[in-house]
């Protein structure tokens, strides 16, 4: 089923059954174990290539798709991660607080057709965040751009004309102006670089800003 059928049903009262084992489903028991507000809901964002561009490709697009997750924890979901990766056809996902260390390996998420780059919270229980990109998709981790904010930097070549900068941040909600220093030495690394796309994604928890 798809994401929003799955949404659906989650919030539903009914009760479901295995067919297999005839065991009672709850829904709920999963990724959607709380009800999802507009800042933790999963966002897909489809890249548009200039019109201009003399590619050729198989591809129908020939920007990635990126999934963005604010995931609290994606130890016990590794199931329901790839549950929704198999509802659409996403080349990259960027997961933020991942609460992940050095006790998880990354092959315990089972995700074999991705390279996965992570910066764990290494000081404290939480955070962390993850980018998972396909492996067909050739990329240079960027650990020159990073700061000491929870956050990872990747140069991805969706094509052979095509660079982008991809840049997955987490700001914890209690986090001091460092934060905001960190981000405007990143814009000042990056503005050197010569790299004409940046996309930025994550979880800035800026208050009063939807």
């Amino acid at each position: 089923m798809d994401h929003r059928l799955y949404r659906e049903l989650s919030s539903s009262d009914d009760t479901w059954y295995c067919t297999n084992c005839s065991f009672p489903f709850n829904f709920t028991d999963s990724f959607f174990e709380e009800p999802v507000t507009s800042e933790e809901a999963p966002v897909t964002i489809t890249l548009e290539s200039n019109p201009t561009d003399n590619v050729t490709t198989g591809r129908q697009s020939l920007f990635p798709k990126v999934l963005v997750l604010n995931a609290r924890s994606i130890r016990n979901k590794v199931f329901d991660l790839q549950a929704l990766l198999l509802t659409d056809c996403v080349d990259i996902t960027a997961l933020t607080e991942t609460w992940l260390d050095d006790n998880f390996l990354d092959s315990e998420l089972h995700l074999n057709d991705y390279n996965i780059f992570r910066k764990d919270r290494s000081n404290r229980c939480g955070g962390g965040v993850l980018l998972a990109i396909k492996d067909q998709i050739s990329c240079i981790h960027r650990t020159d751009l990073e700061t000491e904010s929870e956050m990872l930097a990747l140069e991805i070549y969706p094509n052979p004309t095509c660079s982008i900068l991809l840049e997955v941040f987490y700001r914890p909600p209690n986090a001091d102006e460092s934060f905001l220093s960190d981000f405007r030495y990143f814009l000042d690394k990056y503005s050197g670089t010569g790299l004409t796309n940046l996309v930025v994604v994550g979880d800035f928890n800026f208050p009063n800003i939807d």
